[in-house]
Formats: structure tokens, sequence, C-alpha cells
């Protein structure tokens, strides 16, 4: 049910429960599971290391700009 949600740190702790309490010994359907809750927090994690803040400019930050009174242009 986690995993539907998209929980995977939650449905990652329920699975390693699932193979503690079945001796140590995951299934393949778990292991294939416990594969995929890894993959997506490493992708989550991965793209919160990349994101970058996009600044939008504005007209009020255009109309804010101070050009110095010399200035000549290109």
């Amino acid at each position: 049910a986690q995993m539907g949600l998209e929980q995977w740190k939650s449905a990652l702790d329920d699975l390693r429960k699932v193979v503690k309490s079945n001796g140590g010994k995951a299934t393949a359907e778990v292991s294939a599971k416990i594969q995929e809750c890894e993959r997506q927090l490493q992708r989550i994690a991965f793209e919160r290391a990349i994101h970058v803040e996009v600044f939008q400019l504005t007209m009020e930050h255009i109309k804010n700009i101070e050009v110095d009174v010399n200035y000549k242009g290109p």
C-alpha cells in the first residue's frame, strides 16, 4: 500500500520487517519491491541534489535596474 502511495521510505521499512519476520529470507517478489523502493529513494535524492531554484525576471525587477549615468551603450 505504501508503494502505491509513493511513500518509499515507509514501504522499504515495512518490506524489511517482512524479511526479518521471515527469518531473514526474502522472496523474489519482496526483493524486487525492496530494489524498487531503493531505486526510487535514490532518484528522489538525486533530484534534490541537482535541483536549481528558477529565478523569474519580472517587469518590476527590470524597472529597478540602475544604470550608470555615464553608460553610453554598446
